[in-house]
């Protein structure tokens, strides 16, 4: 049994103990066992925790919708992510580096770069890792003019390049001449 999952069954007990006391699952209460099923791989349980809180009165934030995506983003519902995404604003919470990071990288995983450079672009305050999710996504899909459009454009939103940066950029150029020569 890997610690997640027994850090989640512990979780469970623990939750089902506070509503055998009718005490009942606050915002934090709820957002703390999203990520301990979110890291368990239980993304369905997350979903399920996200809707009963939009139903009940612990009210869905920031850190809950980022953990139904990032959930969904992990079990491979790319769909899925970019839907609670768009779904944030209908609930007062906008986008901000927590939960458009999260879907960025989703968008990365499955090359869709044209999504993460948008995502990136509706971030007010991204910040390098931000970029480095960007970057990282125009790699995936052998996008160098794009990747180098946001190299440049970090200044702006005084987002300074880092190792990590300049790592994925130096990958690129490498994946992109092995594939030139394949």
């Amino acid at each position: 049994m890997t610690a997640s999952l027994g850090a989640w069954m512990v979780a469970i007990q623990i939750f089902s103990e506070m509503l055998a006391q009718d005490i009942f699952p606050d915002t934090v209460s709820c957002n703390a066992l999203m990520n301990v099923a979110e890291r368990a791989g239980q993304w369905q349980t997350v979903l399920q925790l996200l809707v009963c809180m939009t139903a009940k009165a612990a009210k869905p934030n920031e850190i809950s919708f980022t953990s139904g995506i990032s959930a969904s983003d992990r079990s491979g519902h790319w769909e899925l992510a970019m839907r609670l995404l768009s779904h944030m604003p209908r609930h007062r919470i906008s986008c901000s580096e927590m939960s458009g990071t999260a879907a960025m990288s989703s968008c990365e995983r499955l090359q869709r770069w044209e999504a993460a450079v948008h995502l990136l672009s509706t971030i007010p305050t991204a910040d390098e890792i931000s970029f480095n999710i960007g970057i990282a996504a125009c790699r995936e899909s052998l996008q160098w003019a794009a990747a180098l459009q946001l190299l440049a454009s970090m200044p702006r939103a005084d987002a300074p390049a880092d190792l990590v940066t300049f790592n994925a950029l130096l990958n690129q150029c490498g994946e992109g001449a092995l594939r030139e020569e394949g």
